[in-house]
């Protein structure tokens, strides 16, 4: 590969419209498959790279291989995944390059050694592609996840320092250039040291650099789009595997109306109870710290502040947020001046709640704990919904001295009229701020009442609704987080 003199024409017009397409199809197969979209075009253009190598071509004046351009998408494709999900699903990308480089190269060799029929004219081409030097797959192998592993990190680093949209030029660009360099640093050397001078070997490296810088600027303006249409909710994720680590969950929404605040459903450890009957958030949860972080930055950028009220839900309870995550709330609390946090503590939790109220009194934030009773019949609590505590007269005065607030939930198969109203007259009576919700069906063994609903929307609903105390969700998406 060496430098003959800048030049432009049909060769580099062709070119230029090959990464403009290359780059198109990924993004739209973002947006009609998402994540597996992309992980599809991972083994895709690693094959791709790797078929169109043994084609040499000038560009702009350097005699180059084809093959950067698929090889780019790969670098896009990363891009992408860390932008809109994180480090953990970007790393799919590496295992799934590297299987698809060993498993190409084993299976076309074993091709290769099967003698062609007198009449063929494949072989010789198939071995030009394929007949790969032992060293030369090293080297490839190498490269790619050094170079990858470190775009991910890169990447993740440069976030930290400039998280904003506007930014993302920034890290798309800095992390790829520098993954892209260091790729190229690791096959030329593990390719050719020894074969070659050092001095040789650079030029190799720096003749073909510039043309990864201009594949690197150019798909810039598609991680912007990619990391919008995700925002606006735009792509439409297949049903499979990757549902357990984000199923349909809206985790940030505005309350515009009654209490307006800003809500965030985060992603914690396991709840440590875990035993409700009627609840399916328990299965939004992680054992994965580095994960949950992950999820949570992301979703906590998104706090403006606008209303001086931030309300943090996640599947158990405030103590399943990982300590990470607890500072990001604060930060940005700070950062917004957010004045009320409020968070959920389960009953055994009771005892501790100075300990988040501590952690965040160094900043003045006041700290409103709500509780979800769920029902003041202790029998139903117990035996239907499996929240195992009773409700005695020193238990109440403890929960009124500890929570702002306590969580009903009505409607349900085995509630009558009676205890719905009780319940509902007694958190009132009892509690500063009281939420009912009305029960969906969500998968559990526990049922909705169609009647009750009808009965609770057409006779309780209008005069429950003027009461400042009362908020009511009639839906489980009315808060505007949920899981689906």
């Amino acid at each position: 590969m060496n430098v003959i003199g800048f030049q432009f024409g049909m060769n580099e017009l062709i070119w230029l419209g090959l990464l403009f397409i290359n780059y198109l199809i990924i993004l739209y197969a973002y947006k009609f498959w998402g994540k597996i979209g992309l992980f599809i075009f991972v083994p895709l253009s690693v094959l791709l790279a790797n078929i169109q190598v043994v084609k040499m071509m000038t560009l702009f004046g350097v005699n180059t291989t084809m093959g950067n351009i698929a090889y780019g998408g790969v670098f896009l494709v990363s891009d992408i995944l860390s932008e809109n999900y994180g480090k953990k699903i970007a790393k799919y990308v590496i295992s799934i390059g590297f299987y698809t480089l060993i498993s190409v190269t084993i299976i076309m060799n074993i091709v290769l050694k099967i003698t062609p029929a007198p009449i063929d004219t494949a072989q010789v081409h198939l071995e030009a592609i394929f007949s790969f030097l032992p060293r030369l797959v090293v080297a490839s192998l190498l490269a790619f996840v050094i170079a990858q592993n470190f775009d991910v990190w890169a990447y993740q680093a440069i976030r930290k320092l400039r998280p904003s949209y506007n930014d993302i030029w920034i890290r798309n660009n800095a992390s790829t250039l520098l993954s892209q360099m260091l790729d190229n640093l690791v096959f030329s050397f593990a390719a050719f040291y020894g074969v070659y001078s050092v001095k040789d070997i650079l030029i190799i490296c720096l003749s073909t650099y510039f043309l990864k810088i201009m594949i690197s600027i150019l798909d810039t303006p598609y991680v912007y789009i990619a990391a919008k249409w995700y925002q606006n909710k735009k792509i439409h994720e297949i049903e499979g595997w990757y549902m357990i680590d984000n199923k349909k969950i809206e985790r940030y929404s505005e309350i515009k109306t009654g209490r307006k605040r800003e809500m965030l459903l985060l992603k914690g450890k396991p709840c440590t109870y875990g035993k409700c009957s009627f609840c399916n958030y328990i299965l939004d949860n992680s054992l994965n710290e580095e994960e949950m972080n992950e999820v949570n930055k992301l979703e906590i950028e998104k706090v403006t502040g606008k209303y001086g009220i931030l309300e943090v839900v996640n599947s158990g309870s405030v103590f399943e947020l990982t300590f990470d995550t607890l500072i990001l709330i604060r930060n940005k609390c700070v950062e917004k001046n957010i004045k009320t946090i409020y968070f959920e503590a389960y009953f055994s939790y009771m005892q501790r709640l100075e300990e988040i109220i501590d952690f965040f009194k160094i900043n003045n934030i006041e700290i409103r704990f709500r509780i979800g009773i769920e029902t003041f019949d202790d029998d139903f609590r117990i035996n239907v919904l499996n929240k195992n505590f009773k409700i005695n007269t020193q238990t109440l005065k403890l929960i009124k001295a500890k929570y702002h607030g306590v969580l009903l939930m009505i409607c349900l198969k085995g509630q009558t009229k009676d205890q719905i109203i009780n319940d509902i007259e007694f958190a009132i009576n009892n509690f500063n701020e009281v939420t009912i919700s009305v029960f969906v069906d969500n998968g559990t063994n526990v049922e909705r009442d169609k009647k009750l609903v009808k009965w609770f929307v057409e006779t309780q609903y209008e005069v429950l609704v003027k009461n400042n105390k009362i908020e009511i969700l009639i839906d489980n998406k009315d808060l505007g987080v949920f899981v689906q």
